[in-house]
């Protein structure tokens, strides 16, 4: 637990705020929301719902969804932007009820970063090209909605550009799309970056 991306976030702001990692494992962007939702309606319906982690004392200032790609593609959509999309609507709606301010992180497996490595053995092109497609929608559609954006594969790319080997890629994972507590502890950084940032 002590190699989460939320520990290694709460580490990086110290004691002046609380981290609350509300994810939940096996859950796709359908379910976060639904869970986002539970968490910030509070009183009865968080209490009596089964698997919800916690009641939240307060609204936090700030949701950070972290979205992978699985969030998409395993909900039967031909196009895997048409579920993101309704995902991030949700999200605007959660964010203008509650006055949140909202970071979406973009995080991709590692399966598309060493393609060229895999060949045959990774992934088929129709699958590449849907994480691209996707790639290419998030920061677009946030931008539109008002949230802060952070694409996963920025960092992997400028890590593996900064270490000049494919194989860097996999520091940051520890399986296909899990990160390593190397990648938890990156991801942690560039999310603290983009809170503490001062507003043009």
């Amino acid at each position: 637990d002590g190699e989460t991306i939320a520990s290694h976030l709460q580490r990086l702001l110290g004691e002046r705020q609380q981290v609350i990692n509300a994810g939940v494992g096996g859950y796709d962007g359908k379910r976060c929301m639904t869970m986002a939702k539970l968490l910030l309606s509070g009183g009865e319906a968080v209490t009596k719902s089964p698997g919800l982690p916690f009641p939240l004392a307060t609204v936090p200032e700030v949701l950070i969804y972290v979205a992978c790609q699985n969030d998409f593609m395993d909900r039967g959509a031909s196009d895997w932007r048409k579920p993101a999309a309704k995902d991030l609507a949700q999200l605007k709606e959660l964010s203008q009820k509650h006055g949140l301010k909202v970071l979406v992180v973009l995080h991709e497996y590692v399966e598309f970063f060493v393609q060229d490595l895999l060949r045959e053995e990774g992934w088929s092109e129709k699958r590449l090209r849907k994480t691209g497609e996707l790639r290419a929608f998030f920061p677009e559609e946030c931008e539109k909605l008002g949230f802060d954006y952070l694409d996963w594969g920025d960092l992997v790319e400028a890590h593996v550009a900064g270490e000049k080997t494919i194989y860097a890629a996999f520091t940051l994972y520890c399986d296909h799309g899990h990160l390593s507590p190397y990648g938890g502890r990156l991801m942690a950084k560039a999310i603290h970056a983009k809170l503490t940032a001062p507003k043009p």
